[in-house]
């Protein structure tokens, strides 16, 4: 087991290899992975330099909050009220936090044996959120597993929502595209792209029901998929915690989680001419988001309560195919 701290312009970059063949590279700005090998080969994409991957908006492995998603709007309803958000998204919501979200700040770190703790406090009114919060995101590999545990905890002196994910872009080996690639979702309704209110989630239709395994090509080319998604996936599936698969002919990638949703997003809206750290130049379906997140805009639901502390996990398990 080794851990190598290597300093970047914003914050620092930490990795952690379990000498069996894991390696994950960890940043502290924004609390992001920012790349995952198993035996040598990528199983994610971002951009190729350090501090590009700092700098860079598009949340690449980057730790997400204080709220996942869109707040419609920037109409935060919570406690009975109407709080007004910052907009930073093209179609007039708050996305993913806002302009002050998670995955803008540097993260305080502690290294201990084959864990790297993550912390932040976001100060009460921060990015236009009630209360304030205290994160620790707790990194850990170990020997032997081709696994990367994410534990968050979170505490707040007052209530606040909070809805946190991992933004990893996934492309198993470095390939050209994740078209080829196989998704398992087990989910029999979801949430359509613009219906995403609490009580909105609807039965998944034929063309967009993974719960037996499918080949992403043939759901993103399929010529009835809706044309306000950019001609890929962009939906938020009910899982109810149950795991998301995602393999190619090399890899397998088990994703397990106690959150209720997953977010999927085949990178239709791709940044021209980013050069990736696989090595490629970044293109439409280059990879696949899959974001472990809350039950849409539910925010009383979501609540962080003064005096204790409310964990969730994200747990990224690979595997290797013979």
């Amino acid at each position: 087991m080794s851990i190598i701290t290597i300093p970047g312009k914003l914050g620092r970059f930490v990795s952690l290899n379990n000498g069996t063949g894991f390696e994950v590279v960890l940043s502290t700005f924004g609390a992001g992975v920012y790349q995952i090998y198993v035996d040598g080969a990528p199983m994610l994409i971002g951009p190729k330099g350090y501090y590009d991957y700092e700098i860079s908006d598009a949340y690449y492995g980057k730790t997400i909050g204080r709220y996942a998603g869109r707040v419609p709007n920037g109409e935060l309803k919570f406690n009975g009220k109407t709080i007004n958000l910052p907009l930073n998204d093209p179609f007039h919501h708050t996305l993913h936090g806002g302009p002050e979200g998670f995955s803008f700040h540097v993260f305080e770190e502690e290294i201990a044996n084959n864990e790297v703790r993550m912390s932040y406090f976001s100060p009460r009114g921060e990015g236009g959120f009630p209360g304030s919060v205290k994160l620790t995101v707790i990194f850990k590999v170990v020997p032997g597993e081709y696994t990367l545990y994410m534990d968050y905890e979170l505490e707040s002196d007052e209530p606040t929502p909070v809805g946190l994910t991992c933004h990893s872009y996934f492309n198993l080996g470095g390939e050209q595209t994740v078209l080829g690639d196989t998704l398992m979702i087990p989910a029999e309704k979801y949430y359509t792209t613009v219906m995403k209110a609490p009580d909105k989630q609807i039965p998944v239709p034929p063309l967009l029901d993974f719960r037996k395994p499918k080949i992403i090509r043939d759901v993103c080319l399929d010529p009835t998929l809706p044309s306000d998604t950019g001609g890929g996936i962009d939906f938020i599936y009910v899982t109810n915690g149950k795991s998301t698969v995602l393999e190619n002919q090399k890899y397998r990638l088990e994703i397990q989680t106690d959150m209720p949703t997953i977010a999927v997003y085949t990178n239709n809206y791709p940044r021209e001419g980013q050069l990736l750290s696989n090595g490629r130049i970044e293109e439409k379906y280059s990879a696949i988001a899959l974001e472990c997140e809350e039950i849409p805009n539910d925010f009383d639901a979501i609540a962080v309560l003064p005096g204790q502390i409310k964990k969730r996990h994200i747990y990224y398990v690979f595997s290797k195919k013979k």
